[in-house]
């Protein structure tokens, strides 16, 4: 009934067919972005799964002479989003973009797959926000998580922890682990444990003063067929 030959490297497809193994079985083969680029959609593939990750905030830094405990605030993991798209070209690209993460209390960048000479809807997600530099006996706020949008599932990052837990915020998929509490009333901010996660706040103290926040870490976008 299939068209074509049946050997030990085809499959037979649902249109009945017989296809090379060496074309890509749905859901076996990805290719992970860490940096931007461009994606090929592969010979024999039109749909595809995406999956995005924001850039985590960095923590904020103690820059003056602060009473003890009183730091920088925690970051904000980056958002994610994942979509399904269909109907694709092989042959034809699409634009990747890696959110980076954010230094000293900055947000991490944005992270998206967009259309390149194949047009698509965007699926994107927003880097966490930074957390604000500690002032004398004030600690620094929290940043918030990042966002996604365009997806099937859009999904948020978590918050820096609040001044009593003081942990840094996870990614929108928990890509790595929150760091806490802060390293003493005298310490540089650790930086983010994993894709997405964000950076903790440093602390001084009045005899210290000039603790630098911890970075976040870069997002990613991962593409699977």
């Amino acid at each position: 009934l299939a068209s074509g030959s049946a050997t030990s490297s085809t499959y037979l497809r649902g249109d009945q067919t017989w296809a090379s193994i060496s074309a890509g079985l749905p859901g076996y083969q990805g290719q992970v972005f860490t940096s931007s680029g461009t994606f090929t959609i592969p010979t024999g593939v039109t749909a595809i799964k995406a999956t995005v990750l924001g850039g985590g905030g960095g923590g904020g830094g103690c820059n003056v002479s602060n009473e003890d405990g009183s730091g920088g605030g925690m970051g904000g993991g980056g958002g994610g989003a994942i979509e399904f798209y269909t109907g694709l070209t092989p042959g034809a690209t699409l634009a990747v973009t890696v959110g980076a993460g954010g230094n000293q209390a900055t947000s991490g960048g944005t992270s998206s797959l967009a259309s390149g000479n194949q047009s698509i809807a965007t699926v994107s997600a927003t880097g966490g926000g930074g957390g604000a530099n500690g002032n004398p006996g004030l600690s620094g706020s929290n940043g918030n998580g990042g966002s996604g949008s365009g997806g099937d599932i859009n999904a948020t990052g978590q918050a820096g922890g609040d001044n009593n837990s003081s942990s840094s915020g996870t990614s929108a998929f928990a890509f790595g682990v929150p760091t806490f509490p802060r390293n003493g009333s005298n310490a540089n901010g650790s930086p983010g444990l994993g894709r997405g996660s964000s950076g903790q706040g440093g602390s001084a103290n009045p005899a210290n003063p000039g603790r630098s926040g911890g970075v976040g870490i870069a997002g990613f976008v991962m593409i699977e067929w």
